[in-house]
């Protein structure tokens, strides 16, 4: 007879080797993320170009964690995490990038706990955890260091399912406080993560199974203390959609029903839950921009719809035998909910990085709902000879798919050859050239973005930067000038126009650019240095001094603005 501690034992080395498993193939696949560089593309917003985040851990910088909305997102803990590694690493991108796929691997292992010990089925608990660790369409979440919100909210989300299956074993409340405060995190890393609530009904559904089947009622008590236990979560799911909404309109991200109409949007949604569908199985032209499908024919939107129907009323009618197919597919479709292109967010509704957490919810469906259909030993061999294939095949294109994050004229020069004639591709790989010293190249790229798109604002604000690099300010000034017909209050064109003229020495227009740019943002230290630049140019130091000043106490931590207070007070003590 077979003792108890020897099977916990067993389960013991099982678990360990299955992690040992997951871990050093996820391993073979990033290998040499860490010598991988920033990229153009948002890691400047986040990190590089981040003041806050470049000065490390300090109160100003905590002040802004907490309370801004500067990249239109509430993401303090995200943030944090940049700040503890400058502190302690400086702006070194290796370390980053190795950090991201730290949390994977560890998210990889905790789905592979939690499903192991919910379920007992080892082997089927490890290729859905293969799966999410060695998945293609996760290489942007993991490579891409300005998604550290992605890869930290799913770590959290992760340790979120373990407690709660400890939760669930003994009722204890440390456990649900655990929980809570996990969930927590996880909101404060990415609010995506508002759908964990639901996730977590659906687990006391399957592999829990509080939550049973009699006809087709669930038992009322059980469903009301699952529901009620939950009362909390949802509450902080409200107040943190609330929080996102706020952000994503301050930071000027989200989209109006006039520009883009509910009818297109429902059509988008759809199509974008048939391609996340797809790219699952077939995980090939992943790109790091796709551009917007609409307006979309009247028969991809009628396919798309009865693809999405087919499904829905297939997990239904599976649901008494087979559960958690139904779970899985749930788990998909309301997990993408929140950047599925409903609530409209920015200029792309579609993104590789959106389904790092949904795709879970099929491969549990996949796998488990594949095990228990077929019965057969022999049937069963044969699928996991499938499953193996597909794994190695999906080795291979995630290896590939690593392989061009190392840089970012890597990145785009591929996206351009998947994605042909987008400005957006454009754009970043005229920002890749320039960042590289390529002028030539950087300025030809932008301008054939300007070219595909005639009235894209940004285009012009970053030919004028890349012109200002080159040292031709003249021509700075003529492309920050063309942004301001397209969009005449722009405040960045305004700053960048008086940084042009400042350049080029011409104070007086300088001046008025300055002017405007305070009249459009009182709160502008760039401004405001500006003009203090302006008056130590003209032989006005001690004037300077003061705008300087005034910068410094809006934003206390930049570096080049203490420089010039410190050079004007000089020259003021000379009498210059």
């Amino acid at each position: 007879m077979i003792k108890k501690t020897e099977i916990k034992s067993f389960s013991i080395k099982i678990g360990v080797i299955s992690v040992l498993t997951v871990s050093i193939l996820t391993l073979y696949c990033y290998w040499g993320v860490w010598n991988f560089d920033f990229v153009v593309y948002d890691d400047p917003l986040f990190v590089t170009s981040n003041i806050f985040v470049k000065s490390g851990l300090n109160a100003e910088s905590l002040k802004w964690a907490f309370t801004s909305f500067d990249d239109a997102n509430w993401i303090p803990l995200t943030r944090l995490s940049f700040f503890v590694h400058i502190h302690f690493l400086g702006v070194s991108p290796g370390g980053f990038h190795l950090e991201n796929l730290v949390l994977h691997v560890i998210s990889s292992s905790l789905l592979f706990l939690f499903l192991f010990r919910s379920t007992g089925l080892w082997v089927e608990s490890a290729a859905v955890s293969l799966l999410f660790a060695l998945h293609p369409m996760n290489v942007e979440s993991v490579s891409w260091i300005a998604e550290r919100k992605g890869v930290l909210s799913g770590f959290f989300w992760m340790l979120t399912l373990v407690f709660y299956f400890f939760y669930n074993k003994n009722r204890f409340v440390l456990w649900y406080l655990a929980v809570t405060a996990s969930f927590m995190l996880a909101l404060m890393s990415k609010p995506s993560a508002v759908t964990l609530p639901v996730v977590l009904l659906l687990m006391d559904f399957w592999p829990l199974r509080r939550l049973t089947i009699h006809g087709i009622r669930l038992k009322s008590s059980v469903l009301k203390n699952a529901l009620y236990e939950k009362i909390p979560l949802f509450t902080i799911s409200i107040a943190m959609s609330a929080m996102a909404v706020i952000s994503q309109k301050s930071g000027g991200a989200m989209v109006s029903l006039t520009e883009l109409p509910l009818v297109i949007r429902v059509e988008n949604a759809v199509l974008n839950y048939f391609q996340y569908f797809y790219k699952m199985f077939v995980p090939l032209g992943l790109a790091v921009i796709y551009p917007n499908p609409h307006p979309l024919p009247i028969l991809t939107i009628a396919l798309t719809l009865l693809f999405f129907m087919t499904i829905t009323i297939a997990s239904v009618l599976l649901l008494k035998r087979y559960p958690l197919v139904i779970v899985g597919w749930i788990w998909f479709v309301v997990t993408l909910l929140p950047v599925i292109g409903l609530v409209s967010v920015g200029s792309q509704n579609m993104s590789d990085r959106y389904s790092y957490i949904p795709y879970t919810g099929l491969f549990i469906a996949l796998i488990f709902g594949g095990s228990l259909a077929i019965r057969h030993r022999s049937a069963k061999a044969f699928a996991a000879v499938i499953v193996s294939l597909f794994l190695v095949f999906l080795i291979q294109q995630t290896k590939k798919q690593v392989s061009y994050w190392q840089d970012s004229v890597t990145l785009f020069t591929h996206t351009n050859a998947l994605i042909k004639n987008n400005e957006k591709v454009c754009l970043n790989l005229g920002l890749a050239y320039l960042n590289k010293g390529d002028y030539l190249q950087a300025v030809a790229n932008i301008k054939h973005a300007s070219e595909l798109n005639p009235l894209y604002t940004d285009v012009y604000l970053k030919l004028g930067f890349a012109y200002a690099s080159a040292g031709l300010y003249q021509e700075a000034a003529e492309a920050y000038k063309k942004a301001l017909s397209i969009t005449p209050g722009s405040y960045s064109a305004f700053i960048n126009l008086g940084y042009a003229y400042l350049k080029s020495f011409q104070f007086e227009n300088g001046h008025a650019a300055f002017k405007e740019a305070l009249r459009l943002n009182s709160d502008s230290y760039e401004a405001y240095n500006g003009l203090g630049l302006i008056l130590l140019n003209t032989g006005k130091p001690k004037e300077a001094a003061v705008y300087f000043q005034k910068a410094l106490s809006l934003n206390p931590l930049v570096k080049e603005v203490q420089e010039n207070l410190k050079l004007s007070v000089l020259m003021s003590e000379k009498g210059q």
